[in-house]
């Protein structure tokens, strides 16, 4: 019963079917059927849980991921049954306004009293968070457990069920497939930076020892913009039958993972969601692929979508015109097919070579710390510190020199540096604004597009004070804000964040390759300047940057 039969999810998981079928139809006349199915289902996660500090909580049972068993408020669970708990209510409410609620009261005693609870429990569902990490806790004691890294584990022992002892599992750090994430895919989503991180994290534990585990994440980094991770995790879906993985094709084909495999396409790729408002689609493209197309049946009409480099067209084959939330729009499909593009929303700019050019005093800065280290250094060796943090270029100039150095000693060295890098930055002033930048700003601010700017160097803010550009922008993200470098997501999704804007509808501008990677891992399209870099548009300098960014924004 561990794995098995302490799994209540499954119940919200069953009354979330029934919800998503509500959506896709709105069949008034199966309503009652609805209701009943979500009134009992939320009566069992009444009685399973319990109160606690103004907060709902339901302990002892099992999510998804059954390598790890019998524990405290599961997220998945939890979050499934919130939103159980808060359906039950609004659909019962919906169906007294349609006169059916009497029939259900009498054949199962629902009360207002009953329906009241629900909304209550549902409100204060407690949803475990780590704020150190900032990630979702897939329950409350997961990660406190020893870790277990999946590269100590030999190749051969997998999956791990077969090689090892259920509890020898369980009091470990492990998942055998996607529970967390999945949840994020069904039932809540957080900010894009907290579903982001807790993404990483558990891609770090999971072994997809299930055949249902790969098509969640491939799901899941679509909706975080992560086309190469979204593609090669779709590849391993649709390899399990096809290549035979996991060496048991023979005893019959994994039927789920097929769903599985037609989820990640109409879902994953394509960004269907179904819910109270209606259908949305976020159609990507990922990186080898011409283009996909599915077919979907909403409220009585059948729906084709046809994905392409732009975004995608979308035609009624039959039934009624219907509204469609496509990326951030409404869109009447109708029988003639319509071309949408993916817009671009926001802008986001990278600070050295794209505002101003700091660079040739981040050299000249580093060149003293390097003579003084006798270390050789030169234009070549300073290209490699584009983009990277002060701490990063310090071990890369170490490392130029084939040296090493105590953590506390280099702290010397680094502050020394930046002292130099500021006495080097007393010439800066608004002349040194790049040329086009100015102009792009205020064309942006004129038609109402968002800015931000994003920069690994914590002397961001004085720079914008010394060039005229303290107030340019309507977030400012810099080295103090984050703990990792460009390529690493945190930065772009906390500008992101802070303009309000998904981060697949913003354009970033770049002139190092580490700075447009991250923003291409995250389907952020992007400019770059002045480099051959892989990028969606490569200018030669900022000179153009006002006709690139007005052509680029109104397509």
């Amino acid at each position: 019963y561990p794995s098995g039969s302490a799994q209540y999810h499954i119940n919200a998981d069953i009354a979330h079917a029934f919800i998503q079928y509500w959506y896709a139809t709105k069949d008034i006349g199966y309503l009652p059927r609805i209701c009943e199915v979500m009134v009992e289902t939320a009566r069992l996660y009444l009685d399973v849980g319990h109160m606690r500090d103004g907060e709902f909580r339901i302990d002892g049972v099992t999510g998804p991921d059954e390598y790890t068993c019998i524990v405290d408020n599961n997220y998945y669970t939890n979050a499934g049954a919130a939103k159980t708990f808060l359906e039950a209510d609004a659909l019962c409410r919906l169906l007294d306004q349609n006169g059916g609620l009497d029939a259900l009261r009498t054949k199962i005693g629902v009360t207002a009293e009953e329906l009241a609870a629900f909304s209550a429990a549902g409100n204060a569902m407690y949803l475990p968070m780590d704020e150190r990490l900032g990630i979702c806790k897939q329950d409350d004691s997961f990660l406190n457990k020893k870790r277990w890294e999946l590269s100590e584990i030999p190749p051969e022992h997998f999956p791990l069920l077969m090689h090892y002892h259920p509890l020898y599992i369980n009091r470990r750090q492990v998942c055998k497939q996607a529970d967390t994430v999945l949840a994020h895919f069904l039932y809540r989503e957080e900010s894009t930076l907290i579903m982001r991180r807790s993404y990483a994290y558990y891609e770090q534990v999971t072994t997809h020892d299930s055949s249902l585990s790969a098509c969640v994440f491939s799901m899941m980094a679509a909706r975080l913009g992560d086309l190469a991770s979204a593609k090669r995790y779709f590849e391993m879906t649709v390899g399990i039958d096809i290549e035979d993985q996991s060496g048991n094709t023979r005893d019959g084909l994994h039927i789920a993972n097929m769903g599985g495999a037609y989820l990640s396409i109409i879902a994953g790729f394509g960004g269907m969601r179904l819910d109270n408002a209606g259908l949305r689609l976020f159609p990507l493209l990922p990186d080898g692929w011409a283009g996909y197309s599915f077919l979907l049946a909403f409220r009585g009409s059948r729906i084709s979508v046809s994905v392409n480099a732009e975004g995608c067209a979308v035609r009624m084959l039959e039934g009624e015109n219907q509204e469609v939330l496509v990326y951030d729009k409404s869109i009447c499909v109708e029988k003639t097919e319509t071309q949408i593009n993916r817009p671009i929303r926001a802008v986001i700019f990278d600070l050295d070579g794209v505002v101003t050019d700091t660079a040739r005093y981040h050299y000249a800065a580093w060149k003293r710390i390097a003579d003084e280290l006798e270390i050789p250094f030169d234009q070549t060796g300073n290209e490699r510190f584009k983009g990277v943090s002060r701490a990063e270029c310090m071990h890369l100039l170490l490392e130029m020199g084939g040296r090493t150095m105590p953590q506390e000693q280099m702290a010397i060295w680094l502050n020394k540096k930046n002292l130099y890098y500021l006495e080097e930055l007393s010439s800066l002033s608004p002349e040194d604004i790049l040329p086009g930048v100015a102009e792009t700003l205020t064309d942006l601010k004129e038609r109402n597009i968002p800015c931000a700017l994003f920069s690994v160097s914590k002397n961001t803010k004085f720079i914008l004070e010394r060039i005229g550009l303290q107030d340019a922008f309507g977030a400012v993200v810099d080295g103090n804000d984050i703990t990792h470098s460009k390529p690493h997501f945190e930065g772009y999704l906390l500008a992101a964040e802070r303009l309000g804007v998904d981060p697949r509808l913003c354009l970033m501008i770049e002139d190092a390759e580490m700075g447009l990677a991250g923003a291409k891992a995250l389907s952020m399209r992007t400019i770059g300047i002045g480099t051959k870099y892989a990028a969606d548009y490569n200018l030669a300098d900022t000179q153009r940057l006002p006709e690139w960014i007005g052509r680029i924004t109104s397509k």
